[in-house]
């Protein structure tokens, strides 16, 4: 037995350094069981340091190669993709996101975005995480739900919206009512306000919202001085959103939205406006609707280079294969 274990050590030579990699990697690529379509995603958190995210690079972790050959790509494994962590959510948002799914047929993984992003609206300005002394965090979102036409985006959007949707309406109906009341006191002279009812001097009522749309970057600070708890800003179509950067005016606005993300005091002391706006703590969310091809205009004027992509939530459909009669949009995604 001796002289057997002395024969067999001596019939494998031992690996040089400079052979050890590759002799490791031989091994790995023996494997039967090693899936053909490796995980680029993995890898990249493992051996790489990602600075900037250019949407050829999110895309292409999406969805699976086109074949060139004609032949039917294999379709990645369960382990090469990454589904939205759905089971980190407290059980009554997953016992929403499962109905949701199962009745309307919504995507899990829209459904859950869409959640987030309306939930951390609501929370505002009101919760933060401090992770040390000074340091305080709080759950501003920038989400981009990522599909091509047909993977039902917009409807889980909009089903999720629509709580704050109502909200808003109820708080319209209510400021129009107020403003009527206020304009009427106005148009009295001091001595008869209150004789007929109203405040001696009556305040002007502000309209609180948690949604916007469509709105240029003196809105957003007017809106955001008047709704100190925290807003959500909502695009069908995300590309918009970055379309309307400089259409008002020279100046850049991704620097702008870039404060806003960190929670920076904002400031606006431009010529249209009648008084200069300061918002100590403004507390914005943003999130809309994207398609992979069109993803180049998020990263377009040097924004993949700024910090601007990296402040965005991509989120990918998990998988296609179950949505009936919508084509696969692996052609698209480049």
């Amino acid at each position: 037995m001796k002289n057997e274990t002395t024969s067999s050590a001596k019939a494998t030579p031992k690996p040089k350094a400079g052979e050890k990699k590759a002799t490791v990697k031989k091994k790995a690529d023996s494997n039967p069981d090693t899936p053909a379509i490796k995980c680029t995603e993995v890898t990249c958190q493992t051996n790489e340091q990602v600075t900037n995210h250019t949407p050829d690079q999110l895309t292409n972790q999406s969805v699976p190669p086109v074949p060139t050959d004609g032949l039917i790509a294999e379709q990645p494994t369960a382990q090469s993709i990454s589904g939205f962590p759905i089971d980190v959510l407290p059980a009554k948002l997953q016992g929403i996101i499962n109905e949701a799914n199962a009745t309307l047929g919504f995507p899990k993984d829209y459904i859950a975005g869409s959640m987030l992003t309306a939930m951390a609206a609501v929370i505002g300005n009101t919760h933060s995480a401090e992770a040390m002394s000074g340091w305080k965090e709080y759950v501003i979102l920038f989400v981009a739900l990522v599909g091509c036409p047909g993977v039902c985006k917009s409807h889980p959007l909009s089903y999720l919206m629509q709580p704050l949707i109502d909200h808003d309406a109820e708080k319209a109906a209510q400021f129009t009512e107020e403003l009527k009341r206020y304009n009427a006191a106005m148009e009295l002279p001091p001595k008869e306000r209150v004789a007929n009812g109203y405040e001696l001097n009556p305040v002007e009522p502000r309209r609180v919202r948690f949604m916007m749309q469509d709105v240029t970057n003196e809105a957003v600070h007017r809106i955001l001085s008047e709704n100190p708890r925290g807003l959500i800003l909502m695009y069908d179509e995300l590309a918009g959103w970055v379309k309307n950067f400089n259409r008002y005016n020279s100046g850049s606005e991704s620097e702008f939205w870039m404060s806003v993300f960190n929670h920076k005091v904002a400031m606006s002391d431009r010529k249209s406006s009648q008084s200069g706006v300061f918002i100590r703590n403004p507390f914005l969310c943003v999130i809309g609707t994207i398609q992979p091809k069109v993803l180049t205009d998020l990263a377009a004027n040097n924004r993949n280079a700024n910090g601007f992509m990296e402040r965005i939530l991509y989120v990918f459909l998990h998988s296609t294969s179950r949505l009936r009669g919508v084509k696969s949009c692996q052609g698209l995604s480049g």
